[in-house]
């Protein structure tokens, strides 16, 4: 009898070491999906953020050296100062270190609360942008002298680069959720009770 109970003891304490070195190799490979999404979405966030930056000085010389007036200038480099800023706000707690050493509920709310923060700058973003534009529509459209072909072109460049710029950002967005969405479905995915 002893040796029937001590054998079950051994088969059972194999199997919990077995279970829990399963575990550990889930976590694992849970955490570098993590980290690997997290890098990929903060290495993009720092390219716009620099894009965005440089922006700055060449639009207030563009701007100015086109004659539109302060005020535009003013709030279209306040504008871009706000996107950097909220920009690396949103990151902020998403740094692949810092999730590294989170625990995966953690992890679920800061991903999380990146994700509301990127859906709040949008809804922000494109009624300020359409506004933004019918202001600069009416800056070109009321410049002295300068021709009816020169303010055609100006506006046509301007509508190509804001086609352009919207799909990018379009792209940015969805591509940032994607990632983000990854990473919170990996956690639910790990956290879920096994049947």
């Amino acid at each position: 009898m002893d040796n029937t109970l001590n054998e079950i003891k051994q088969q059972w304490q194999l199997l919990q070491d077995k279970l829990e070195s399963q575990s550990i190799v889930n976590d694992k490979l849970i955490r570098r999906i993590i980290n690997s999404n997290a890098r990929s979405i903060n290495r993009h966030a720092l390219l716009v953020t620099v894009m965005a930056a440089l922006a700055i000085p060449y639009c207030i010389w563009l701007l100015l050296w086109l004659r539109i007036s302060l005020a535009f200038t003013i709030v279209t480099a306040v504008f871009l100062l706000a996107a950097v800023c909220y920009n690396i706000y949103t990151h902020r707690r998403v740094q692949p270190a810092q999730l590294a050493q989170s625990s995966l509920a953690e992890v679920t709310c800061r991903v999380a609360r990146m994700k509301m923060l990127y859906a709040r700058w949008l809804r922000f973003s494109i009624p300020f942008i359409i506004c933004w534009f019918a202001w600069f529509a009416y800056e070109i459209m009321t410049l002295a002298g300068m021709s009816h072909d020169e303010r055609t072109g100006i506006l046509v460049g301007g509508v190509v680069g804001g086609v352009i710029g919207a799909a990018l950002g379009i792209y940015t967005y969805r591509r940032t959720q994607h990632l983000a969405s990854e990473i919170l479905d990996q956690v639910r995915d790990c956290q879920a009770p096994t049947p």
